[in-house]
């Protein structure tokens, strides 16, 4: 729905951000038994965290879901708006 109101309010302006495409893991030793293709992990959409693509156009109210700096005010529920990059 949010990409659906972006597209008609902010056609020109949407800009959109990936995911970072890497996999870690703590045991290289495992590693080859355990591989899992990064496209597979762009289908998945645990709840609380945002889509591999998130979609964002400039202008656009964004909510500070985690604490980032609490002494530059940006904590939990901060509304920002988004001025680009």
């Amino acid at each position: 729905m949010n990409e659906q109101i972006l597209l008609i309010y902010y056609p020109e302006t949407v800009e959109t951000f990936y995911s970072k495409d890497e996999n870690y893991y703590e045991n290289n030793n495992n590693a080859a038994a355990l591989e899992v293709t990064v496209e597979l992990l762009h289908t998945f959409n645990p709840f609380g965290y945002p889509l591999h693509d998130l979609k964002i156009a400039k202008g656009c109210i964004l909510i500070c879901l985690r604490n980032l700096n609490i002494t530059e005010g940006l904590c939990d529920g901060t509304r920002i708006i988004y001025e680009g990059v």
